[in-house]
Formats: structure tokens, C-alpha cells, sequence
């Protein structure tokens, strides 16, 4: 989906009634997926669907899907240009969106978009596949059924996305659309929406930014504006750690909690898994030792609700989700892709949630069964939210986030995988921006202002 997104935030930017009509932006984005094409990864034998051009183009799609654009050629940009600086920036061989939204003064833009996705994760939905595809649901041939639903699913994602226009990612796109065309000045803005899902930045493992926006106006990027969107479709994980880390990291925090005999049996184990995880290979011994640490860090977990963790639970959250400091440049925003709604986690909504909601965190363990013959204990660690710091949330589905144990089976039976993984809480939890004012509404959380976070400043 973050090829699509992509599309969708290049269709805003070039469309000057900024996606008002949204079967002409939903027309562009499926014209942009028939224009993909693939190209072989080196060293991989495997390809990627890429698209990447800067608009206005030369085959007019700008016009044909947007008919109010006004486009001139640099040449005569540059007549309109009084500062020779600016006059500089234009290549007379080039083509400019024209937008004059004060008087007297014209200013000139470019859309640049680079899409970049992996074949295999994008199957039949772009390119020439597609073309054929979407003709053959037209004239409703027969077809796989999964294949069917699947495009379905893109369908109804790609239409809710566009209708939406009161989402904290829609004002953050309209407010870097809107920064240089609405002053009292002329000027020469570049856009650059970057959806290398391959070869883009990773936040220093933190975080991946599957789609930047970058912004440069006369001749100068502007860093501190540069928007970066982490896309998830149908997916809650936001971080899977290494067993060499993220597990030592858990169990650091809360082997205080272990009674003496469980920590004296925790200890022993924990032995087994420190001596394999220098060479980053865990045989079965140390896979089982780590499923009966989870277990037994879970079972001591307070009955009554401890928010001793709090502080150091929100900053974990914080580091999934955000990632450090130095690991990108602008504002960051998770952003979540359902079939009829969008969830999203804005940075300054987060600081809000976690400085000033009263919300506070404790840990739930919830135990499993047997199932398939197999023990399904400790598979999750809940981190519930303490409302107003009075008010415990019981039910596990609107969790703030949780910690998932992870595992898959050989043959034999013997534990052949372990991973652990950070993932949200669910459609109603506080975590979602969106909810935040129904759990003020009910006395839940506090009605602080949302307050603009120009600096990153961890917890």
C-alpha cells in the first residue's frame, strides 16, 4: 500500500482543488499503477515494480486527470520571475505547474515521484498484470477468488484514503502544499515523494519510513519540514525485535518481579540463552528456555494493576514507533491502512497521550491453553492503560500495546522459531489518535491541548 499512498500524496500535490473530486484522483493513481514496469534487483535474482518521473510530464497526465492545472513552459516562468536567483532554478527545457493563489504573485512547482516496491509482495497489482487484471473484473470473467478479494481490499483502502480529509496526515499534506503557494511571494517549490520500499532509510533500524516527502523550495531543501509516513496495512506490529535483544531487554525490566523460586529457575535458564545468543544461533535448548522465561515472567505479574513500569514502558513505545532522535529529519507519523477506516499515531499526539492524557501503563498477563497439543502460555504481555491514573482498562483489546512471543514449530515438534514483536492495541484503544477525544468526552483522559512538538524530545 505504500505505492499507493505515494500516488495518492503526488495526485494532492499536483491537483490544485486539492483531491476534492475523488474518482479523478482515484483514475490517476490506477493510470500511474498501469505505468509501473520492472526492473531486476542486483544481486538478488528477484525484481521490483518501479515508477518514477517528475510531473508536469510530457504525456499529459497531469491534464487529463486534472483539468483545472495550469502549466506553462520554463521559458515563460522565467519572463514571470523578477529575481534572477529564481530565474536560475527553471529549466527553459522543462515544464512548471503555474499556481497564483495571491495576486501578483506567480509561483512554480514540480512533483517528483519515485516508487520503488519488491514484485513479489505486490503480485498482480500494477503494471501490465494489472491492466489485465482490472479488464478482466470489468467484463467479469472468471477468476481466483482470493485474487478477487485482494483487489477488493486495495479498492476499498485506496477510496477510503482519498475521501478522508480530516486525518492528521491530510493537514500535515496540506500544510506543506499550502507553505509557499498561499505567501505574498514568487517562488520555485519542488516536491519529492519517495516510496522506495527497498533501498529507503530505516531509522537506524528503529523505525522504516516507507514514504518521505521531501520539500525544497528555491533552490534550498527544507529539512525540518520533510515528512515521513510509516505505512501499515492490516497490520499492527510496529517493531519485531531480534531475540538477542528485545528478549534480554524484557526480561532485564521485569525479572524484579519474580518471586525467589521463579527467579532462581529463570536465572538458570537465562544461562542457557546468554551462552547461544553471542553466536546468534539458538538451538532448541535455548528456545525452550526462553518460552518458560516468558512464562514465568507473565505469572508474576501484579494482580492488581502496578504502574511502577510507566514511564519507562512509554519510552519503549516511543522508540518502536518514533525511533531516535538522529534517525530522520522532519516529522514522522505512523499510519495505519484499513478497509473503511484510517488509524493513525502523530508524534505530537503521542507526546500528548503520554505526558499530559493522565494515562498511565501497567503490565497484564493473559494466560493461554493448549492447543493442538501444544502450550499456548505467554504468548502476550499486555500494557494496559491506568486512566487518569485511577481507572484501570481490563479489556486486553484496547491495550496501548502489547508484547507478542512469536513461534513456529518443525516437524518434530521442537520450537523451530522465536520472535519478538511490539504491536498496537486494537480499533478502540487511546492509542489511536482518533479516540483521544471520545475517552476525554468520558471523563477518561484529560482535555489537554494539543500542543505543535518542533524538536524531538524523548520522554
Amino acid at each position: 500500500m505504500e505505492g499507493i499512498f505515494a500516488m495518492y500524496c503526488a495526485a494532492y500535490l499536483i491537483d490544485p482543488n486539492d483531491g476534492k473530486n475523488s474518482n479523478q484522483v482515484e483514475s490517476f493513481i490506477d493510470e500511474l499503477r498501469f505505468n509501473t514496469f520492472f526492473s531486476d534487483l542486483k544481486g538478488e535474482g528477484k525484481q521490483s515494480v518501479d515508477y518514477h518521473d517528475t510531473f508536469p510530464m510530457s504525456n499529459k497526465l497531469s491534464t487529463k486527470f486534472f483539468k483545472e492545472v495550469s502549466i506553462v513552459s520554463g521559458g515563460d516562468a522565467r519572463k514571470l520571475l523578477i529575481d534572477p536567483k529564481q530565474q536560475r532554478l527553471i529549466s527553459t527545457g522543462r515544464n512548471y505547474f503555474e499556481t497564483i493563489d495571491v495576486a501578483n504573485y506567480n509561483d512554480f512547482t514540480q512533483v517528483e515521484l519515485k516508487v520503488r516496491v519488491k514484485k513479489a509482495e505486490t503480485d498482480l497489482f500494477y503494471g501490465k498484470e494489472f491492466a489485465r487484471l482490472v479488464k478482466a473484473i470489468q467484463k467479469e470473467q472468471k477468476l481466483d477468488k482470493k485474487v478477487v478479494e485482494k483487489y477488493e481490499n486495495i479498492r476499498a483502502k485506496m477510496k477510503t484514503l482519498i475521501k478522508q480529509k480530516e486525518n492528521t496526515f491530510f493537514k500535515n499534506l496540506k500544510k506543506a502544499k499550502q507553505m509557499f503557494l498561499a505567501n505574498n511571494k514568487s517562488d520555485v517549490v519542488n516536491y519529492k515523494v519517495d516510496a522506495d520500499g527497498i533501498e529507503g532509510e530505516t531509522s537506524a533500524g528503529a523505525i522504516k519510513q516507507d514514504v518521505t516527502i521531501v520539500i525544497s523550495a528555491n533552490g534550498k531543501r527544507l529539512l525540518k519540514d520533510e515528512l515521513n509516513f510509516s505505512i501499515k496495512s492490516d497490520n499492527v506490529q510496529v517493531h519485531g525485535g531480534g531475540l538477542s535483544s528485545e528478549f534480554k531487554t524484557l526480561y532485564d525490566m521485569f525479572i524484579p518481579l519474580l518471586s525467589p523460586s521463579a527467579k532462581t529457575k529463570a536465572k538458570k535458564f537465562i544461562q542457557i540463552y546468554e551462552t547461544a545468543a553471542p553466536k546468534g544461533k539458538f538451538p532448541a535448548t535455548a528456545k525452550s528456555a526462553m518460552f518458560a522465561i516468558w512464562g514465568y515472567i507473565g505469572e508474576s505479574f501484579p494482580d492488581k494493576p502496578d504502574t511502577s513500569y510507566s514511564s519507562e514502558l512509554w519510552k519503549m513505545l516511543e522508540k518502536r514507533v518514533f525511533g531516535s532522535k538522529s534517525s530522520y529529519t522532519g516529522k514522522i507519523q505512523l499510519f495505519e491502512m484499513k478497509q473503511n477506516e484510517l488509524r493513525e499515531i502523530d508524534y505530537p499526539n503521542f507526546m500528548r497521550l503520554a505526558r499530559d492524557s493522565g494515562c498511565l501503563l501497567y503490565p497484564k498477563y493473559k494466560p493461554g491453553k493448549m492447543k493442538n497439543g501444544k502450550p499456548t502460555i505467554g504468548l502476550n504481555y499486555y500494557m494496559m492503560p491506568m486512566y487518569m491514573g485511577k481507572k484501570p482498562e481490563t479489556n486486553t483489546s484496547k491495550a496501548v500495546f502489547q508484547f507478542s512471543l512469536k513461534r513456529r514449530y518443525d516437524t518434530a515438534g521442537e520450537i523451530k522459531m522465536l520472535k519478538v514483536a511490539t504491536n498496537l492495541g486494537g480499533a478502540k484503544s487511546i492509542i489511536h489518535d482518533e479516540n483521544y477525544d471520545d475517552f476525554v468526552e468520558k471523563k477518561l483522559a484529560n482535555p489537554a491541548k494539543l500542543k505543535e512538538v518542533k524538536d524531538y524530545k524523548p520522554l
